[in-house]
């Protein structure tokens, strides 16, 4: 990016091989993509049948049943309520789900395109642009932790590309683009929070880092002012709107930032203290979102270091934003289950100086290859494991079957995770992963139901689960289902349904 003595920052002409490229990789990434999202006969991942729930509550009820970050919900029940024009009901909402799942997320590419066409305009070589789109689209589109996001983690992929069309219209702002880059910069940051609470921390964490980069670079500090504010009051109307609409994750993201203590709590190098088991502690480290983010983040430094004295002010901002953020986010000692889901988006501010190096360096290509190439066979086996996750069909009709067994009225379902969406969507029935809590509850409801997986092969070839040696013996709390009554309603070969209590 280069500062304008006019305030403004004209776009230079599209690059013809830059436009190829970008084709390429979203063609690529579809293909792989759409292994996991258009392909398997049903939706795949423990939380797929997840959206269908919440879209298919929307259109019946306006609303969305479970708390949860809802614009993706939306935009997805409008999408089926469209194509239900033509479809049935049910058919429209599976539709929706699985292109917005295929499609939405392979727009991070996009705005990845857009700072390698700005980092561009000043790049030495005629090469580098070129290979910059290629190797960065490829990671944000192909790679393992662009294809994590499928079938059962959609809100997250689909929040990401907004996060960085947020970052790259705040770098436009400050590069002198005016109050439209201000305003595209608050639009998409407000969509990406709204969408998922990781990329609500991801902004969060790039606002602060922008502000703090600009400190030291007078012209930028000066543009940074009304963005940073205005930015920051978008970030409070976020949180404000999900402590409406989800309290429980809004309270959450709020007491992490409270309390900065939890982002080491049971940190595994200090097992000697927290007595943390050595199984842990390798699962933590052999992250392979871990590696990658501090792969990006020491490819930033690099590119910081080694192009120090010829980027402009706007540009190492970003590039110190986004290389800070990218460690930050993969940082191995944070508390285990922060590092898990913040490793998971850190890749996407890491793209940002991946591109930059290799528009100015062609020649990194040579460091930057193997780590693409493995990244994309990361995403090769992502596509392998992650399709047959997915409910084989004999299982759904099974399912499907056991609404006829229904007692009349209100029922709630006890089933473990990953079973339960597909319990309320085929059988339209409330659910519980707690037996303590049905059964707290039962008074609500006109018969309390206990759903367990009996036989293997339900989920294609993921490893089979154990019958159940007594009932209820899938359910965490399950033992407190002992001192029940428990009558068959019907069995078949993959499921057996239950009542709990007597009528």
């Amino acid at each position: 990016m280069s500062e304008q003595a006019t305030g403004t920052t004209e776009s230079p002409a599209p690059d013809p091989r830059l436009t190829f490229a970008l084709a390429a990789v979203l063609v690529a990434g579809f293909a792989a993509r759409a292994q996991i999202s258009l392909l398997p006969d049903f939706l795949t991942g423990d939380d797929g049948a997840y959206y269908l729930v919440q879209a298919r509550a929307i259109l019946r009820d306006g609303r969305i049943p479970i708390p949860d970050f809802p614009l993706v919900f939306y935009a997805q029940a409008a999408l089926a309520w469209l194509l239900s024009l033509v479809m049935e009901r049910n058919a429209a909402i599976v539709a929706a789900v699985r292109w917005t799942d295929a499609v939405v997320p392979l727009l991070l590419v996009v705005p990845v395109y857009l700072f390698v066409r700005e980092f561009a305009r000043r790049a030495a070589g005629r090469r580098g642009p070129v290979l910059a789109m290629i190797f960065a689209g490829l990671v944000a589109t192909a790679s393992g932790n662009a294809l994590w996001t499928a079938g059962g983690t959609i809100k997250n992929g689909c929040a990401l590309p907004f996060s960085l069309l947020f970052l790259y219209h705040l770098c436009r702002a400050l590069d002198g683009g005016g109050r439209r880059s201000a305003a595209l910069a608050v639009v998409f940051l407000l969509v990406s929070s709204l969408t998922h609470v990781s990329a609500l921390a991801l902004n969060a964490a790039l606002v602060v880092l922008v502000v703090a980069a600009s400190l030291p670079e007078p012209p930028v500090r000066a543009r940074a002012l009304r963005p940073a504010l205005a930015l920051t009051a978008a970030l409070a109307g976020a949180v404000g709107v999900a402590l409406l609409l989800d309290p429980d994750r809004a309270w959450r993201f709020l007491g992490v930032l409270a309390h900065p203590g939890r982002f080491f709590a049971g940190v595994p190098s200090l097992a000697p203290i927290r007595a943390a088991t050595q199984s842990r502690f390798e699962a933590v480290f052999t992250l392979p979102s871990v590696w990658m983010g501090n792969a990006l983040g020491l490819i930033g430094a690099y590119a910081l270091w080694r192009h120090r004295a010829g980027a402009d002010g706007a540009t190492r901002v970003v590039l110190w934003a986004t290389t800070v953020a990218t460690l930050l986010f993969s940082f191995p000692l944070l508390a285990p289950d922060l590092l898990e889901r913040l490793a998971a988006v850190a890749f996407v501010p890491g793209l940002v100086p991946l591109a930059f190096l290799l528009c100015r360096d062609a020649s990194a290509t040579v460091v930057v290859a193997p780590l693409v190439a493995l990244s994309v066979l990361a995403g090769a086996l992502t596509v392998k494991t992650a399709r047959v996750t997915s409910l084989v069909r004999p299982a759904y009709e099974e399912l499907a079957g056991f609404r006829a067994a229904l007692p009349p009225g209100r029922s709630i379902v006890i089933a473990r995770h990953g079973l339960e969406w597909w319990a309320v969507w085929t059988m339209d029935v409330h659910f519980s992963n707690w037996a303590g809590r049905a059964l707290a509850d039962r008074d609500r409801y006109d018969a309390v139901l206990l759903l367990e997986q009996t036989g293997p092969g339900a989920f294609g070839q993921r490893a089979p689960l154990p019958a159940p040696a007594t009932p209820g013996a899938s359910i965490r709390d399950g033992a407190m289902l002992r001192s029940e009554v428990i009558t068959t309603l019907a069995e078949g070969e993959y499921f057996r349904l239950s009542r709990v209590g007597g009528p």
